[in-house]
């Protein structure tokens, strides 16, 4: 076995939709020894206060994985003020510094590597604090665009960036921004779990079914998606995912050909990847979506789905196997990929999709831990 790695995750381990830090976490326990932290619950969602709970969770290959779930916190998003929202980060750290630390001691984990994911703020507090070798930071979003937490954690990032080993990123655009704070840093794009997508399908589907896999939010182009729905009336919409944001769905949910199915456990998408002829990523182009690498992309051409996407990032390593153009070639682009006539480029697809597999990303990842 490799170094122990102690993972300071932003997402629950159990969840209706997948999160790149769990499936790089399944991977890995198959040479590492694990230690997940997962979301840290506050008062606000435990209502009275809650102690640590650590279990065992399993990969596919019945790898073990120890899931820790610390004790309730303080609330501290709410705050405004940066001197108080330090004092109760601080607070917050030692509650979180204490469960890993007697987690590690139950687990006998000794000088682990660290893999920070998107927690910056307990990050910088808590360097130094686990007995680590080494402290590595996993970003997959641009922190300073992220509503919901940019208002304290982008100025902890900047200093955790210049304090830790290294940084692994998604993205071309996290690259660049994060590597001026960092300069060890790495990009691993998100991947695909060819065993949940094992498919059968030996040619493209052509059944009038336009798909979109992933959190239906304020990304999503409301007026690309609107023009494309009303001018071709005879393909069905079908959105598999969590809506966070009711606005895109009190503007499209009166289509007829619309339909939202909700969030679906991950070993269920592959019904619905099958009973696709397209796969759309429909976002906006802004400052927070530039810096995305959606993984939805390769799970689309795991079942040789053409994809049609706005130029909200760059793709470009996709090549022609995509369809990518302006929000107000969207309508186009769709047209085109429905009409596709192209088997070379269906295969081509399901074999580039295999070269993305989460177990490839997780070697990249371990190679860089290990160096």
């Amino acid at each position: 076995m490799k170094a122990d790695i102690v993972c300071l995750g932003l997402p629950q381990w159990e969840g209706n939709y997948q999160k790149s830090t769990i499936e790089l976490m399944k991977e890995l326990s198959a040479s590492h020894r694990i230690l997940y932290v997962e979301y840290t619950r506050t008062l606000k969602d435990t209502k009275i206060p809650k102690g640590a709970v650590l279990t065992k969770k399993y990969s596919r290959n019945g790898d073990v994985i120890n899931v820790l779930t610390p004790p309730s916190t303080f609330p501290m998003n709410w705050i405004d003020s940066p001197k108080v929202y330090d004092k109760v980060l601080g607070l917050n750290s030692k509650i979180l510094q204490n469960s890993i630390l007697k987690a590690m001691q139950k687990l006998d984990i000794n000088n682990p590597i660290i893999l920070n994911a998107f927690q910056p703020a307990f990050g910088l507090k808590l360097l130094g604090k686990l007995h680590e070798k080494a402290a590595y930071y996993y970003c997959y979003d641009e922190m300073t665009e992220a509503n919901w937490c940019k208002k304290h954690n982008a100025n902890y990032e900047k200093e955790f960036l210049s304090k830790v080993k290294g940084a692994i990123v998604t993205s071309e655009g996290l690259k660049n921004t994060k590597s001026k704070y960092q300069i060890n840093t790495k990009m691993i794009q998100n991947g695909v779990e060819m065993e949940l997508f094992d498919t059968k399908r030996t040619k493209p589907v052509k059944n009038n079914v336009v798909g979109y896999l992933g959190t239906i939010d304020n990304r999503m182009d409301v007026p690309a998606l609107k023009d494309s729905i009303e001018k071709f009336p005879h393909l069905d919409f079908i959105f598999v995912g969590r809506i966070t944001d009711d606005t895109v769905f009190k503007a499209l949910e009166n289509y007829k050909n619309v339909r939202f199915v909700g969030a679906k456990k991950p070993e269920e998408l592959g019904f619905y990847l099958e009973n696709m002829q397209v796969g759309i990523i429909p976002f906006v182009k802004n400052k927070f979506t530039k810096n995305i690498f959606p993984m939805k992309i390769n799970q689309y051409l795991a079942f040789g789905i053409p994809v049609v996407s706005t130029d909200f990032a760059n793709l470009d390593d996709f090549g022609d196997l995509i369809y990518q153009g302006s929000s107000n070639q969207f309508v186009e682009q769709l047209g085109r990929a429905v009409l596709e006539e192209n088997d070379y480029k269906f295969n081509e697809r399901i074999s580039f999709s295999m070269s993305n597999s989460w177990k490839n990303k997780a070697l990249e990842l371990s190679k860089i831990l290990q160096s």
